[in-house]
């Protein structure tokens, strides 16, 4: 049986040989990451930024009064009480059978 040294196995069952490795000043950037100048990607980002300091400049301050009434009702023991657990309990076991009635219907 004759072995020839310079051919590749893989080269035999279809996959190509690798070719030379091109040098760093040979290859270039996908086009879709060239900038028009260094900056671009700053000024996008930039850009970024104030409309999300606008938006959050446009939003209503947090009111006093609800937070004060969210933290006496998170430190009161009956809260929520016998019968809003109760009621809230049946409109989740409520939900919960009907979905599962609607996925038999599937």
């Amino acid at each position: 049986m004759d072995v020839n040294p310079n051919k590749s196995p893989l080269s035999a069952q279809g996959i190509p040989k690798p070719t030379a490795k091109k040098r760093a000043s040979e290859v270039s950037p996908p086009k879709s990451s060239q900038k028009s100048s260094p900056l671009e990607g700053v000024k996008e980002d930039f850009a970024l930024h104030e409309a999300i300091r606008a938006s959050l400049d446009a939003m209503p301050e947090v009111r006093r009064n609800l937070v004060e009434t969210g933290r006496e009702l998170a430190n009161d023991e009956n809260y929520p009480s016998a019968e809003n657990l109760d009621e809230l309990s049946s409109l989740a076991l409520k939900q919960f059978v009907e979905e599962r009635q609607g996925n038999r219907d599937r």
